[in-house]
């Protein structure tokens, strides 16, 4: 029987019916070019490199092991502004606080190994020192085999003139000439090691590099919203329609162009609000619809993974988990942040790819996106409105079953209480699916599904 992809490749807006009673708003469907599979490891983390030590040894105790399961393979991203302010590898330079030693690569190998992930190791740049990252590279490839996904030169190096690492004057050429004097430290030592790259927090330099580098992975950082120089975004902001549109218009950018080189590429940092988010926004349920959006997003811009940057011990930012004290920090102890529900729920459409739809009219207020598996079809709502409504999901298949998985939370604006399937995540780090899930109601034009306010929803139909 061919496949049957539904509804949804692109961020649809639907209106709500905001009386009860109205007529659900009807979706036709078109599965005739379904697009970008979500991937294993799509899903990831990215992290400081001066926390590589302690999260490493998170995969001998605490719950990190279970709440990394429960998303399937991921990938971990070690990097961030750490990587090249204050972290060296083995030995003790002035300008390092934070120092990664062999055995933590260890550590991280039976981390890796406990929960199906794979690892992006970052080496530094800002203190030019090609053999150090080489002797790093050996280190990391050796204990880690092919659980190492990729090694990256530097992060942001088109902003380290921001740190006073390099000359206001830094443009990509001196970039690329350092970049390949450490690439080829790293290849007399490693050669099978993968480079991705350039990591960089504009897009500016990503076509030359793509052209002259060829990376295993184009990396590229991106956040919609920051806080850096800039009034702090609210959660109107974050929710709103021109958030969605320029997000989208740099998603589909950075697709564009790895597909240009036919190269993979990969969200290296991403999050809602730079410098470290905002406090009563991104840690919010809020972020968790958000952050939805933004997946779906990225997979129909042909984005083959996207790593949520994640400031492990701080729980007033953007972090999808966190250690609220020093003692759960060591005790590998992380709390899941409205966030990380977000990615446990998008992590069920693993395997499916995005397919179009088209609501009658021109609707806005809710979005729908579906993505279709070998014998399903999976349908994500997300209504960030304040008013309640429902849709009709048309196939153009035969389905014979439905389940609704829901998420959600007291408000906008929580940063607890968040529930999937009206489940919390365990203190274990686990989360179980209901044994009796709703389903959609199924009627002569379709599958009904009701939206409540502020929620998502995800729609599985069954053949």
């Amino acid at each position: 029987m061919r496949r049957s992809a539904l509804v949804a490749a692109a961020a649809l807006l639907l209106i709500l019916a905001p009386a009860a009673g109205a007529r659900p708003l009807p979706v036709s469907i078109d599965d005739s070019h379904p697009g970008r599979a979500v991937e294993d490891g799509f899903l990831g983390l990215s992290l400081e490199a001066a926390d590589l030590p302690a999260v490493a040894r998170g995969g001998s105790h605490g719950n990190l092991v279970p709440l990394l399961r429960s998303l399937g393979p991921g990938v971990l991203r070690f990097g961030g502004a750490s990587v090249d302010l204050r972290t060296a590898y083995a030995d003790h330079p002035p300008w390092a606080n934070a120092v990664i030693e062999p055995e933590d690569f260890d550590h991280l190998r039976t981390l890796l190994s406990r929960t199906g992930w794979r690892a992006i190791v970052t080496v530094p740049l800002g203190h030019f020192d090609p053999q150090a990252a080489a002797r790093e590279v050996v280190a990391a490839s050796r204990r880690l085999g092919p659980l190492l996904l990729a090694v990256e030169i530097g992060n942001e190096p088109d902003g380290l003139w921001i740190f006073g690492l390099r000359p206001p004057s830094w443009g990509y050429g001196d970039y690329s000439a350092q970049a390949n004097s450490y690439r080829r430290a790293i290849r007399a030592v490693a050669p099978t090691v993968p480079i991705a790259g350039p990591d960089t927090v504009g897009y500016g330099w990503l076509r030359p590099y793509a052209r002259d580098q060829r990376p295993a992975i184009l990396t590229a950082h991106y956040y919609p919203l920051n806080v850096c120089a800039a009034p702090a975004p609210s959660i109107a902001t974050l929710l709103s329609d021109d958030v969605l549109t320029r997000q989208g218009y740099a998603l589909r950018g950075l697709g564009r162009l790895g597909r240009s080189f036919g190269l993979v590429t990969r969200l290296g940092e991403t999050n809602n609000i730079g410098c470290a988010g905002e406090f009563g926004v991104s840690d919010t349920y809020a972020a968790a619809l958000w952050a939805l959006r933004y997946m779906a997003t990225a997979v129909r811009a042909g984005i083959s993974g996207i790593n949520f940057h994640t400031l492990i011990d701080n729980c007033r930012g953007y972090s999808p988990i966190c250690t609220p004290t020093k003692y759960d920090l060591e005790g590998g102890w992380m709390r899941p942040m409205p966030e990380w529900y977000a990615l446990l729920l998008f992590s069920r459409l693993t395997g499916d790819r995005a397919v179009q739809a088209s609501p009658a009219g021109h609707p806005s207020g809710l979005t729908v996106n579906a993505f279709a598996g070998p014998s399903r079809l999976d349908v994500l709502v997300v209504n960030t409105g304040q008013q309640s409504g429902s849709l009709v999901v048309r196939p153009n298949g035969n389905f014979r079953s439905s389940a609704v998985l829901r998420l959600s939370a007291p408000a906008l604006n929580a940063s607890s209480g968040v529930k999937l399937g009206g489940r919390p995540i365990s203190g274990g780090g686990g989360w179980r699916p209901p044994s009796r899930p709703q389903a959609a109601m199924r009627t002569a034009h379709g599958f009904r599904v009701s939206v409540p306010a502020v929620s998502a929803a995800l729609v599985t139909l069954y053949r």
